[in-house]
């Protein structure tokens, strides 16, 4: 969580540890509460109708990301309903540039159909972490400017996996994207075991040409702390 980095860059007193606190007991609540239909707000959250599992404070930062990288390609590994696909697309065309290649191990029909409507947007099924899939993505970015978000299968290892292969695919300045490394105990589900987080920090420990931007804490509550990983 926030907190974290609050704590390394701010000498602990009473008045950090109290608003790391409020930070920690807002992202919990905002993350588990049954607010709407028995559901947490981000499990009831739309874009254009369309379910997306999101934190609307990150599509907010990924929105600024878009408008400052202006992508060729976005790489988004897990598609779920389509709803962030969709607002990534959507993001595309307000910048005037960019496509966006959806993949994920099961793509509903449902989805499929929400998502006919975009030119701009290519579905693959496939596991992000298989030798084919990864080739098809590498022919058709080539060595284009791409950003990549990684929101698939979030345990550890899976996770990892997935940094290692699309880290490569980021240019200087661009970003990779960790999502739900929040996860764990960061501050929520401390009961899920090592995931995105802790793949994170492994990747950090053995790349020194990724660093994690602290710049997109900058609205204190995100589902993906740490994650934001920035190429030097």
């Amino acid at each position: 969580m926030y907190s974290n980095n609050l704590s390394k860059q701010i000498p602990i007193n009473d008045e950090v540890a109290k608003l790391t606190g409020v930070i920690n007991h807002f992202s919990k609540a905002y993350y588990d509460t049954p607010i709407m239909n028995g559901e947490p707000v981000w499990k009831n959250t739309y874009w254009l109708g369309i379910k997306a599992l999101k934190c609307p404070l990150d599509l907010w930062l990924y929105q600024e990301i878009i408008s400052s990288q202006k992508p060729d390609f976005i790489v988004e590994c897990g598609v779920a309903f389509g709803g962030t696909t969709a607002f990534l697309a959507d993001m595309c065309k307000l910048v005037g540039k960019g496509e966006v290649i959806g993949i994920d191990i099961n793509i509903l029909e449902q989805t499929r159909q929400d998502l006919s409507r975009y030119e701009n947007i290519k579905l693959i099924q496939g596991s992000s972490v298989s030798l084919e899939t990864a080739q098809q993505i590498f022919q058709i970015v080539e060595k284009k400017n791409t950003l990549v978000i990684l929101d698939s299968d979030h345990s550890k290892d899976h996770v990892l996996q997935e940094i290692l292969i699309y880290s490569e695919l980021i240019p200087s300045g661009g970003y990779l994207i960790v999502e739900d490394t929040n996860l764990n105990g960061h501050p929520v589900l401390p009961e899920f075991g090592s995931g995105p987080m802790e793949a994170v920090e492994e990747f950090l420990e053995k790349n020194s040409n990724f660093y994690i931007d602290k710049e997109c804490h900058k609205f204190l509550t995100t589902f993906n702390p740490n994650g934001y990983l920035k190429r030097l």
